[in-house]
């Protein structure tokens, strides 16, 4: 849903495929279930997903929101006799809102990514 979107940039891009290559490795399924190690990791990836969960709904209310101020501008461009595209190229205030929503959600991917990382690697 949140690449559907159409509010995502390349970073959040390149973390989410990061975090699928990182979440579905082999070596994860090598682990002891019963291990304390094994068990303290998953607490701090169900942390992890809870954040990219929030991260990622914030930036769809931005998203939406953003859409909402644009067609509104749109329709006033029209409602004046001017062209529509003019709305394309201008500033909205929504836009900053969504811009730090999405960098929002590519750090919590990232962070996702590292604790992955940090158990697989053994330094977690």
């Amino acid at each position: 849903m949140i690449l559907a979107s159409g509010h995502t940039d390349e970073e959040v891009k390149y973390q989410l495929g990061r975090l699928l290559l990182s979440s579905n490795s082999p070596r994860l399924e090598r682990k002891d279930p019963l291990d304390d190690d094994y068990v303290e990791h998953w607490a701090g990836v169900t942390d992890g997903w809870g954040a990219v969960k929030a991260a990622g709904q914030r930036l769809l209310a931005a998203g939406e929101a953003r859409d909402a101020e644009y067609l509104m501008l749109r329709a006033r461009l029209v409602a004046a006799g001017r062209p529509r595209r003019e709305a394309l190229n201008t500033p909205l205030s929504a836009d900053r809102e969504r811009d730090e929503a999405r960098a929002a959600l590519a750090r919590a991917l990232g962070h996702l990514v590292d604790l992955y990382a940090a158990y697989l690697d053994g330094r977690d």
